[in-house]
């Protein structure tokens, strides 16, 4: 036995899609998603936020509506190794067309990359926004995160407030988030076959696990996954909300029915009126201070 107790073939069975139906037909329906969405929207592509040639970002807005102000910063998922932004341009469908304009980031990745400069990359892409905050029409109050798997693991860790005087900005830039479906205890992840590529140590485990390093303070995070995901990202979220709430931090979270790993992103996140992306702006509109 390994993680909680899992036997081996057990913990690699949490981090693979096979029980996703219609895996194929999905992937397909997102990139199709992700190509309307370049063409539907004003979109700004391959918008470099620093040197590398990975740190690049996609801005989007409906230039037919009034800005609202808001923006959405959106970072994706793939085990911090494989997508890109482009699968995920869809996600501007959910937003744009309320006058939010959406943000999705590419950055770089392991192997090549390590979990600091993934983190730093996240920041970097950040502060573009809020830098470039008056020529898309954000308020700087107003600027949220979300992500997904990977991404929502980014998320929580981009949540505290401390970080963001060491580049100059204000504590609050990054008002409200959004983790779905994501990794809060790199530990099962150390231990599983994903390691051949990631590499992580303990003390990796230690430093960039969510679960381990609850800010002080922070902006609110809701916390939203599918009913039909692993026992491990079920588990993850009901540890890492409990943890965040007992530390006197604001969440709130959502076991969303019906859904997996792939399409609570697709049909709830990025659809316009179900009940994951309703949450999102009803914290965008209301969760900041």
């Amino acid at each position: 036995m390994v993680y909680r107790n899992y036997s081996q073939d057990e913990l690699e069975a949490q981090f693979v899609l096979d029980g996703v139906p219609c895996l194929d037909e999905l992937f397909e329906e997102r990139l199709k998603r992700s190509i309307r969405s370049r063409s539907r929207f004003e979109a700004l592509l391959d918008v470099p936020y620093g040197t590398h040639h990975e740190q690049t970002l996609d801005v989007f807005f409906d230039k037919t509506v009034e800005r609202s102000g808001l923006a959405q910063v959106f970072i994706h998922g793939g085990f911090w190794h494989t997508l890109d932004a482009k699968t995920f341009s869809f996600v501007a469908d959910g937003f744009c067309e309320d006058g939010t304009v959406v943000i999705v980031i590419d950055y770089p990745m392991f192997p090549a990359a390590d979990f600091p400069m993934i983190v730093d990359s996240c920041k970097q892409a950040v502060q573009w926004v809020y830098d470039h905050r008056s020529e898309l029409g954000i308020d700087p109050t107003n600027i949220s995160i979300s992500g997904n798997s990977a991404g929502g693991h980014l998320v929580t860790l981009l949540m505290d407030r401390l970080w963001p005087l060491g580049k100059n900005l204000p504590a609050n830039v990054i008002s409200t988030g959004c983790a779905i479906s994501g990794l809060y205890d790199l530990e099962p992840v150390r231990q599983s076959t994903k390691n051949e590529i990631l590499c992580l140590s303990k003390e990796d485990v230690r430093i960039f696990s969510p679960i381990h390093n609850i800010p002080i303070m922070a902006g609110e995070l809701l916390f939203a996954v599918g009913a039909n995901e692993t026992k491990e990202f079920l588990l993850q979220q009901l540890e890492m909300n409990e943890s965040w709430s007992d530390s006197g931090l604001k969440s709130l979270a959502t076991v969303v029915p019906n859904r997996n790993h792939v399409d609570i992103v697709m049909d709830e996140f990025a659809n316009s009126g179900s009940e994951v992306n309703q949450m999102v702006k009803n914290l965008m509109t209301g969760g900041h201070d």
